[in-house]
């Protein structure tokens, strides 16, 4: 039994709920509750709720063509609106002509589970191209891109995408290693 303002509280409830949307995107909270039961109903003495970072966040890559992302990204468009052009304008679904042929193209990293505002996130390109990279945070879900000039054929061969994950530390902890996001598909254009 839990005392709380020197009286007993009676039951301690928790919980962990998944918050999931349309487009699957979600949210994961945990959740405490101290509440007694009593003949009229339940009586919540004391809650508290936090959002939780998965151990592995669900990220989707997607490959577009950079002049359909406007600029500034964030004020320009929502998350639901960037995963809509994600899914519909996807090159590595519905390839240019050419694969072999560069364009300017933005690689999406999206995020799918809300992260905490202390977590760091970071999109990292390797490969022989130059890219400019940055990662938007719209109110948690955030969005890793990396624009640049290549051929979609290099995709998994000489050029690869890694979404970074750096959870903030808890008060009084030091750091975790840095977790790479899983992705749902490959990056990879597949002739």
């Amino acid at each position: 039994m839990v005392v709380l303002d020197g009286e007993p509280s009676g039951r301690r409830l928790l919980a962990q709920l998944v918050l999931q949307d349309l487009i699957d995107r979600r949210v994961i909270l945990s959740v405490l509750l101290h509440h007694r039961v009593q003949e009229t109903g339940v009586t919540i003495d004391a809650g508290i709720a936090q959002v939780v970072t998965p151990k592995q966040p669900d990220t989707r890559f997607f490959v577009v063509p950079a002049a359909l992302l406007p600029q500034p990204l964030l004020g320009n468009m929502t998350h639901a609106e960037l995963v809509k052009l994600a899914v519909e304008n996807d090159h590595l679904v519905s390839p240019a002509a050419n694969p072999s042929q560069p364009d300017d193209y933005a690689v999406l990293a999206l995020a799918l589970d809300r992260l905490p505002g202390g977590d760091t996130v970071f999109i990292q390109p390797n490969g022989g191209t130059s890219f400019l990279t940055e990662v938007v945070d719209f109110a948690g879900f955030r969005v890793g891109i990396a624009r640049g000039s290549f051929a979609l054929a290099e995709l998994g061969r000489s050029i690869t995408m890694e979404l970074a994950h750096l959870p903030a530390p808890e008060q009084g902890e030091s750091p975790e290693p840095r977790r790479l996001v899983a992705t749902a598909k490959p990056l990879q254009y597949a002739e």
